[in-house]
């Protein structure tokens, strides 16, 4: 059975995204990465700079819809560490872990 480990839970995409694998066949209830609980769906409390590999033992497939997509006049300090050293890191802990499919989701232009 595949396990769905989605970031971004709360945001555009990703409160799509936990519906939708919920009643699939062959996949277990996603679990959410968020800053604050998803109602109905396990979740993992935590920013993205703070994941381990611990949480993602067992994933089969994370989807990475968490960044910064929409934001104006943000600086690019701000953008460089949510959009790519926090990726960069989830990927390190995602390869660490075993996670076997890295998807990455973007709602920007």
């Amino acid at each position: 059975m595949e396990k769905i480990f989605i970031t971004g839970a709360n945001g555009f995409i990703g409160q799509f995204l936990l519906p939708y694998f919920q009643n699939l066949d062959n996949f277990a209830m996603p679990t959410a990465l968020a800053r604050q609980a998803v109602s109905n769906f396990p979740t993992v409390i935590k920013d993205l700079n703070a994941i381990t590999p611990d949480d993602l033992k067992g994933t089969t497939t994370l989807i990475h819809a968490a960044g910064k997509a929409h934001a104006q006049e943000v600086p690019w300090a701000i953008l460089q560490r949510e959009n790519i050293d926090n990726t960069a890191k989830l990927a390190e802990c995602a390869a660490i872990a075993g996670v076997q499919h890295f998807i990455f989701l973007s709602s920007v232009k």
